[in-house]
């Protein structure tokens, strides 16, 4: 249906991707004022409350997934950062990256990150990745 749900105004710019993790309980949105914005989403994706904001990226949210248990989340942005974030304690970034190397993601939309190194051909950067 066409019907709103939800009408939230969290920062001011424009939204880059949004990303629901596999049961649907939590919404992540990010945006082009650096931040990842979480939701919770209950009564059948008809209520959205504010969970928190995922604040440490330099750049814009250019993709985002999400751990199968929801405890985590993976992001790039615009200018080439790769990030990892532990939902559980509020949007913490995880600043040992290798802690992150065995998680299995829901998805894999990051064209950044540990299950792509060694794809891109040595000599290339941000420019050649889309």
């Amino acid at each position: 249906t066409r019907e709103v749900v939800s009408d939230f105004t969290d920062g001011n710019e424009q939204l880059s991707v949004m990303r629901y993790t596999i049961d649907g309980s939590l919404l992540a949105v990010g945006s082009h004022d650096n931040f990842i914005y979480l939701y919770t989403v209950s009564e059948k994706g008809k209520k959205y409350s504010r969970y928190g904001k995922c604040s440490g990226h330099s750049s814009y949210i250019t993709h985002l997934d999400w751990s199968p248990d929801n405890k985590f989340i993976m992001s790039n942005s615009g200018d080439y950062e790769i990030l990892y974030w532990d939902i559980p304690s509020g949007c913490k970034l995880i600043r040992n990256r290798s802690e992150c190397k065995d998680i299995d993601w829901a998805t894999y939309t990051c064209v950044l990150g540990f299950h792509v190194f060694g794809v891109w051909p040595e000599g290339s950067d941000g420019t050649d990745i889309n």
